[in-house]
């Protein structure tokens, strides 16, 4: 493959986020074959486009356990092993989503809120643990293809906390004006997790 043309190392294994088990089986194989775990990268999602009032609670379910709860599951498994070596990052990807809301995306936008203050909260934590000069960090990144760069540029502050109604709605349609033709590209992008890392000082 491309990585070891590279001259890299890789071990293909398939894991549930959704399953603490099958997460510390995944732990267990890297640290046999590498010896132990640096860097995490949560980037599994999912999504179902659906007004939220017609929402079924079992798909609603299903978002949040794979987009949030997967990632403190891993979080804790993963991170438990770095803080035992002393060192590690952890970065989870989020969305633009993660930013403000779009109709049709309720329990996708509120799984991607929840993230950022996971990651945000972890990455306090970590360094109160650590007493501030561990080697251990939680960071977050946003997923970014390019129809939504420009999204992005037009933010003046990187975290919205008690936007008005008439800036969601205006989020709201720039987002929609590339949702139906950008949007499977926007899945490919997270599967994958192109992202800026951003490292918060």
């Amino acid at each position: 493959g491309e990585i070891e043309a590279l001259g890299r190392r890789t071990l293909p294994v398939s894991s549930d986020v959704t399953d603490s088990e099958s997460l510390r089986l995944l732990l267990s194989a890297c640290v046999t074959e590498f010896g132990g775990v640096d860097v995490l990268v949560n980037s599994a999602g999912t999504t179902k486009k659906v007004a939220a009032l017609e929402m079924d609670m079992g798909d609603w379910d299903r978002i949040i356990e794979v987009n949030l709860t997967g990632t403190l599951r891993s979080c804790l498994i993963f991170g438990e092993h770095m803080l035992g070596r002393g060192w590690g990052r952890i970065i989870n990807i989020a969305s633009v989503l993660g930013r403000f809301g779009v109709a049709g995306y309720a329990a996708y936008c509120t799984s991607k809120h929840g993230l950022i203050g996971l990651t945000r909260a972890l990455a306090l934590e970590l360094v109160q643990l650590e007493g501030g000069e561990g080697g251990v960090r939680a960071l977050e990144g946003d997923v970014h293809p390019q129809p939504l760069l420009d999204l992005r540029q037009q933010r003046i502050n990187y975290l919205f906390i008690g936007s008005g109604l008439e800036e969601q709605q205006h989020r709201q349609s720039q987002y929609q004006e590339n949702d139906n033709q950008h949007y499977d590209q926007s899945l490919d992008a997270h599967r994958v997790g192109i992202l800026p890392c951003l490292e918060e000082n």
